[in-house]
């Protein structure tokens, strides 16, 4: 069985890991960075756990003696994107084409019907 919990606090993440682990719980997705708390309470609920997972912007910031310790007890700690981010709607290219053409971010906004902020942002991110 596999079980997200997807709390932003350790003290809701507590909660959350007593609500929903057991010893059926074989795999965990986190969605905040595993203190050595949140592991401990992890494998005490759920001692057939195999696998936790977390963002791989997380996984990097985990101690390399806390994924050794994990390994220990026969627990792989995997980078996994399980809640990805809204998907992107616009492509930024006929942004980027009228910005080359000398035309104001206000005229491309309403040109192309977006928000400026977002004409902004394409501007910045491709150093126009």
């Amino acid at each position: 069985m596999e079980v997200k919990l997807q709390s932003k606090t350790i003290e809701e993440i507590f909660h959350e890991i007593e609500e929903k682990l057991d010893e059926k719980t074989e795999k965990v997705h986190l969605s905040i960075r595993p203190s050595t708390a949140v592991l401990v309470h992890i494998l005490s609920k759920a001692p057939n756990i195999k696998e936790i997972s977390i963002p791989p912007s997380l996984h990097k910031a985990v101690p390399s003696k806390v994924k050794a310790a994990l390994e220990k007890v026969g627990v792989d700690l995997v980078a996994e994107c399980k809640m990805p981010g809204r998907p992107k709607r616009r492509d930024p290219k006929p942004v980027i084409e009228l910005l080359k053409k000398g035309f104001s971010a206000k005229q491309i906004s309403k040109i192309l019907g977006i928000p400026v902020s977002t004409v902004y942002y394409y501007k910045n991110k491709a150093g126009v």
